[in-house]
């Protein structure tokens, strides 16, 4: 859909009448193309009881719509990609958050995705073997938004639903690098460590009045399991708010998908099949076929 091709004979516009109700046309890369020569010999039409109209989902917007929206959540993303950057530093050196510059970087990044979910999922495939803690909580919460904007969330829920997403990892700014950037697999006694950074996180975040409650327990929950074998609490089923549940899935597919320095990221497919047969110890069953739903669109 986003690469297009040129028509040059009716043996094409026959195979596209076959498989296809409509088509895009792409005026400005047909002028001026070799398309022209042929154009005045090829007819494109339908019957009128024929004619179809292409659908107004998001879905099937044209090439130069996803490349504005594009442009805009990338330069959406560089700010917040900027304020994690200093904002973990300020972290790791013990100086505070500025809480209200994030909550405007916020509204910012849930306006966009909540506009083009398709465009801001297709944004998450951007890689980057540096900063990675920060892509992927950047990745997080754009999957996090997404889901939560599928499942029917308004505005304010998914404005503080991405505030816990994009800060649920803070807490690892006080996790030991050796432990952070280590290739091989944890002792035990580094997991220990490791499992400390929820409350490490909302710790760090508590001081702060304006930061959402929805939020905290995000930071401070993500990790728990509706098995009951999460921590740092140990909760069980309906124990854990649905909002932490949508980051913690959002989480765990962006992690699991994702080249880290400790393991090599599996195909989407593959990730949300892994997913599904976690869910019912993981996450709940249904939560987790909805997000099958919502990434499958796209």
């Amino acid at each position: 859909m986003f690469q297009g091709f040129f028509i040059d004979s009716m043996e094409q516009v026959a195979t596209l009448r076959q498989y296809c109700q409509y088509v895009f046309v792409d005026d400005e890369k047909a002028a001026g193309s070799r398309a022209n020569e042929v154009r005045g010999d090829i007819h494109i039409h339908a019957d009128a009881d024929e004619r179809t109209s292409p659908p107004s989902d998001t879905t099937w917007r044209n090439r130069r719509t996803f490349r504005q929206d594009l442009r805009r959540l990338l330069g959406s993303r560089e700010r917040l990609h900027n304020y994690f950057v200093k904002a973990f530093q300020d972290v790791r050196f013990g100086r505070s958050l500025d809480t209200r510059e994030l909550r405007i970087l916020v509204e910012d990044m849930v306006e966009h995705v909540s506009a083009s979910p398709a465009t801001a999922l297709w944004l998450t495939n951007l890689q980057s073997k540096h900063e990675f803690t920060a892509n992927h909580c950047l990745n997080t919460c754009v999957f996090s938004i997404a889901f939560a904007a599928h499942l029917g969330r308004g505005k304010d829920s998914l404005a503080d639903l991405a505030f816990g997403a994009l800060l649920h990892d803070v807490g690892k700014m006080r996790t030991p690098l050796s432990i952070l950037d280590k290739p091989g697999v944890l002792t035990e006694d580094e997991f220990d460590i490791m499992k400390k950074h929820p409350i490490d996180g909302y710790n760090i975040l508590r001081k702060h009045k304006d930061v959402p409650v929805a939020a905290l327990e995000i930071v401070q929950l993500h990790h728990e399991r509706i098995g009951g074998h999460g921590y740092p609490m140990g909760l069980k089923g309906n124990e854990i708010p649905e909002h932490v549940r949508i980051v913690a899935i959002a989480d765990v597919y962006d992690d699991i998908t994702s080249s880290r320095i400790y393991h090599e990221g599996v195909p989407g497919h593959a990730g949300l099949n892994m997913m599904f047969h976690w869910a019912p110890r993981e996450f709940g069953e249904d939560l987790m076929q909805e997000f099958i739903r919502c990434v499958g669109i796209y």
